[in-house]
């Protein structure tokens, strides 16, 4: 939630925290039938949507569609591949969330 609220006020729209707990318990409701991993929230596709600038929810199918992609083609590539490379990626995001102005 703090995540979500933290775009929320820079994009400036408002977050139904209810609405958002709500659709998180429903999607892990659902894919304990499928026996699919708990559903959290997704920091990093939110921070990749920011950084690039996405406008529409279609950007979310697009990053589906690439990372079944990837995940069919290059899974044994991937399999070696450090923690710290993949962290990496995620704290790219980082610096373009921080206000250095607001935290002041």
């Amino acid at each position: 939630m703090a995540v979500g609220r933290s775009f929320a006020s820079i994009k400036g729209y408002h977050l139904d925290g209810n609405k958002e707990m709500l659709a998180m318990g429903c999607m892990n409701i659902a894919g304990s039938f499928t026996s699919c991993y708990v559903v959290t929230g997704s920091f990093s596709r939110t921070a990749v949507n920011f950084s690039a600038r996405s406008q529409s929810s279609i950007s979310n199918i697009v990053m589906a569609v690439t990372v079944i992609l990837c995940l069919e083609l290059f899974t044994r590539l991937l399999y070696y591949t450090p923690m710290a490379i993949l962290a990496s990626i995620i704290l790219s995001a980082f610096p373009r969330l921080i206000d250095i102005r607001e935290a002041c």
